[in-house]
């Protein structure tokens, strides 16, 4: 949890210099309410925003599978995470701290995760629930090279970890090369 509360840090820090956010753009992307009188945030978000809006989500309600997380380290680098939930949803509540102390488990072979926070109709922000059909959450969509290889919708079973090991060892191999063959 030592990288967690770093990046907590980190993002404070960032967010004191003037709300800089990686990656994001446009106004959806912005944040804000998704309701009249609630204050959950929509679109795109850092990890530190993440966990500033739900400080929960630094404590799992159960253990990482430390087995499952060593045999995630041998999985060839390359791929990524969108993750996609609600803070006012209880499956996010129940899976969201698991994926995060999964990541903080992977340390440096954790993949890059685009964190996206949607509303309650699940409407906003449009132009991600459109693209990837979003209905429910959480939705973890486990992408390469931009190729989505399998999601996780709302419960991982039989956990978060072997569910994305599964995806990512069912992954078909690489196309040889091309050229002459000998």
């Amino acid at each position: 949890m030592r990288c967690i509360g770093f990046m907590i840090l980190i993002a404070g820090a960032i967010l004191a210099a003037g709300r800089s956010r990686l990656g994001a753009a446009g106004p959806e992307t912005a944040g804000g309410p998704s309701a009249p009188g609630t204050a959950d945030p929509v679109g795109e978000r850092t990890l530190g925003e993440v966990l500033a809006a739900s400080p929960a989500w630094q404590r799992p309600g159960r253990a990482v599978d430390a087995a499952l997380v060593t045999q995630l380290r041998e999985i060839p680098p390359g791929w990524s995470l969108e993750a996609v939930y609600g803070h006012w949803c209880e499956d996010s509540v129940r899976e969201m701290p698991i994926l995060i102390a999964l990541l903080d488990r992977l340390g440096g072979r954790a993949p890059a995760v685009r964190w996206v926070a949607v509303d309650r109709a699940k409407r906003r922000p449009a132009a991600v629930i459109r693209r990837l059909g979003i209905e429910r959450v959480p939705t973890f969509v486990v992408t390469r090279h931009g190729r989505e290889l399998g999601r996780i919708v709302e419960r991982a079973e039989p956990s978060l970890e072997a569910a994305l090991l599964r995806i990512l060892r069912s992954e078909p191999a690489a196309p040889p090369p091309a050229g002459p063959h000998p």
